[in-house]
């Protein structure tokens, strides 16, 4: 919103009155859910220390098919052979989306994945909705926000309308104004 307002996409009473509205709507919902299992997992004396151990055995995955990966989808397949630790539970994904990209599907896989993401940073900034997809892609450092399919194709769509707009916004940009009349 403050960028929406810094564009002039905004005016300041919109933003007065929302920003308090939404700072009510988050507080009640934190209310209702409760943070018994916030306040419980900060407790803990090392409470990303499983995903470490999932982090650690990606990337020796990694480093074994660094071109080719094991074949996307195939991490909860390959991981056992990997795994440093037994949380008692079944890993069904690294938590990482891009190491387990890299482990998946190999260099060229997670660095075509990077480079769209560098292509989009500067219409994301321009369009502010699209902010939204360099989000996901820098929450996926840190857990799997891609894993189901159609999150996954919705970030898609979505990049895909980011750099169509980029296209649109650089030809509107380097086409000359045309001055003629109707007559």
């Amino acid at each position: 919103m403050l960028l929406a307002y810094r564009d002039k996409k905004l005016n300041l009473l919109y933003l007065l009155v929302t920003v308090p509205v939404v700072a009510v709507v988050l507080g009640s919902t934190a209310y209702v859910a409760g943070n018994e299992g916030v306040w419980t997992h900060f407790q803990e004396v090392h409470p990303d220390a499983a995903r470490q151990e999932l982090l650690q055995s990606t990337l020796s995955m990694y480093r074994k098919e660094p071109w080719s990966g094991y074949g996307l989808g195939a991490w909860p397949t390959v991981y056992p052979q990997y795994a440093t630790f037994d949380v008692g539970r079944v890993a069904n994904a690294a938590h990482n989306d891009w190491a387990e990209w890299g482990a998946e599907g190999g260099i060229v896989f997670v660095g075509s994945i990077f480079v769209l993401c560098l292509i989009a940073i500067r219409p994301a900034i321009k369009s502010i909705w699209g902010l939204g997809v360099i989000a996901i892609m820098l929450h996926s450092w840190v857990d799997y926000p891609t894993r189901e399919p159609v999150l996954c194709i919705l970030w898609f769509c979505m990049m895909g309308a980011l750099l169509s707009s980029k296209k649109k916004f650089s030809q509107k940009v380097h086409s000359p104004q045309s001055s003629s009349t109707i007559s």
